[in-house]
């Protein structure tokens, strides 16, 4: 099965470098996903690459605890970085009543 992009939607062919959001696990082109080669030769060296995260998913300020579900609907990425960053807990509670309303609605 042909892996596509989160963002354009067009296949990731098999020798093309990609990253993948650690919370969505949806998949992007570097350059849809605004990263740079040397960034992502980068994260590749340093053990860094699962770290990444889309820019919905920063947005939404997903817990650390939720990676690896699913999130709804396709996101679009840029080169943020999640880089493990300590949530207080009234961000953490803000970030959980957020997404509560979100599937409320």
């Amino acid at each position: 099965m042909a892996i596509k992009c989160g963002k354009c939607s067009r296949v990731i062919g098999k020798n093309d470098d990609y990253i993948s959001c650690r919370h969505c696990l949806n998949n992007a082109h570097l350059s849809c996903g605004g990263v740079t080669t040397d960034a992502y030769h980068t994260m590749e060296r340093e053990g860094t690459l699962a770290s990444w995260k889309c820019s919905v998913c920063v947005k939404k300020n997903i817990p650390q605890a939720d990676v690896g579900t699913q999130a709804s609907g396709p996101p679009f990425y840029d080169s943020e970085l999640l880089v493990n960053s300590s949530q207080t807990l009234e961000n953490l509670i803000d970030s959980i009543v957020g997404l509560c309303l979100t599937f409320y609605y």
